[in-house]
């Protein structure tokens, strides 16, 4: 049994992404919460905090890697495929080239957050060696 979309997303597909993405969303705030949490009440030392640095720093630069990725990809399809980037193929069959955006610019909030972290995690440790 297939269903024809030909008509684009429905109302009912519009309130089911709604409800996944707010889920994804609550997930993803409740986490980085919980996380941040337990960060603050425990008493680890600067030391082994250390040892996340270079796990920290692999994954902001798989971010940068991936933002790049999206942003050649994006121009690619421009170049060589004009009549997908003018057309309706994007999230929810929005236009193309604004979902791009969309996706593009999360990218590159989500990977200078993690670009500010990490340059605090560095200038911390960096503090802590010099105090040592």
């Amino acid at each position: 049994m297939s269903q024809d979309h030909s008509g684009g997303p429905t109302a009912t597909d519009h309130v089911l992404f709604g409800g996944l993405a707010t889920v994804l969303f609550v997930g993803a705030v409740a986490s980085a919460w919980a996380v941040s949490a337990a960060i603050a009440r425990a008493e680890i030392s600067g030391r082994l905090l250390r040892y996340a640095l270079a796990p920290a720093s692999l994954a902001t630069l798989a971010m940068a890697v991936m933002l790049i990725g999206g942003v050649v990809w994006g121009i690619g399809l421009r170049a060589h495929a004009p009549q997908l980037w003018g057309g309706d193929d994007g999230l929810l069959a929005t236009s193309t080239a604004l979902s791009w955006l969309a996706q593009v610019v999360l990218m590159a909030i989500c990977t200078a957050i993690a670009a500010v972290g990490l340059s605090r995690g560095l200038t911390t440790a960096r503090e802590a060696l010099a105090a040592a």
